[in-house]
């Protein structure tokens, strides 16, 4: 199991943050050559990044990598470049339709045919008409491995602006729906980031409410809430030892010619054996056990 709780933004322009990124806690470092990059500071972002890929260890980190559109010539450009540096995933940004992510595709299949690397896909999903295909976007090449929310752009396509508060009503069906397609094609599904960066008491509530709708992770703006978010979505002590319960219970039922059973007042089938299985192979793959 590879985790996302944690993917942080880092400007690919700045070789200071990147090396100060890889220090953090974070599960994937996502460097960007879109939104967080002047214009006239492209070029020096694709360089800076390449070489980070190149000359950088990332301590195990996912080394994600947003470029510009890729119907674009700045995103043309990027990809181009960065392939260079076999990243382990693309983050492609305003995805809409099957052609402009089959480009990408397309691209990255072609330079693999000189390599033995596979790299991933990480869509973002930042538009009315995105979250309308989220799931054919999803399934329409093995490559993609996730799906993202991008609540600012989705917002401002709304007509509306982000709560503060950490529930977020504006944004309710488009995470539900990016939830339950982004299961049905089987892959992980990645919340919003939090830009409030001083307010981590919003950001634990935020991100206690995706990980209870069934998000995998969340975007991160910021190195200071790493921590908080990694801690939320980390099975806790007591959640690790009632599913450890759980599945000796459920094997000794099994043995005894049981297949329903009861615990401390409830009820233990296979569906409540199966989430204690998934939830130690997170605590597992989080070394917390």
């Amino acid at each position: 199991m590879r985790l996302r709780r944690t993917l942080l933004w880092v400007p690919g322009n700045r070789w200071e943050k990147i090396c100060e990124a890889i220090k953090t806690q974070a599960d994937c470092l996502t460097l960007d050559l879109e939104d967080s990059v002047p214009v006239l500071e492209k070029e020096k972002a694709r360089e800076t990044v390449l070489k980070a890929l190149k000359e950088l260890d990332f301590q195990g980190k996912e080394k994600i990598v947003r470029i510009n559109p890729v119907n674009t010539v700045l995103g043309q450009t990027d990809i181009r470049t960065i392939i260079k540096g076999n990243p382990d995933a693309i983050r492609l940004p305003k995805c809409e339709n099957l052609e402009y992510v089959l480009e990408l595709d397309r691209i990255l299949s072609d330079y693999e045919k000189e390599t033995s690397n596979s790299i991933k896909i990480i869509l973002m999903i930042e538009t009315p008409l995105g979250i309308r295909k989220a799931y054919e976007l999803a399934t329409c090449t093995k490559r993609i491995v996730a799906i993202g929310l991008g609540a600012e752009d989705l917002t401002t396509e709304l007509k509306t602006s982000r709560s503060t508060t950490g529930l977020e009503l504006e944004l309710m069906y488009a995470r539900q729906k990016l939830m339950i397609d982004g299961r049905a094609a089987g892959v992980d599904v990645i919340d919003s980031s939090c830009l409030a960066i001083n307010n981590l008491d919003d950001l634990r509530r935020e991100t206690e409410m995706i990980k209870q709708m069934g998000f995998d992770g969340k975007s991160v703006a910021h190195e200071s809430q790493v921590t908080v978010v990694n801690d939320v979505f980390n099975p806790s002590p007591d959640e690790i030892n009632y599913a450890q319960k759980v599945m000796d219970f459920y094997k000794q039922a099994e043995r005894e010619g049981s297949f329903q059973a009861f615990l401390e007042g409830k009820m233990i089938d296979v569906p409540v054996v199966r989430k204690a299985h998934v939830l130690m192979e997170r605590a597992k793959a989080a070394g917390l056990i």
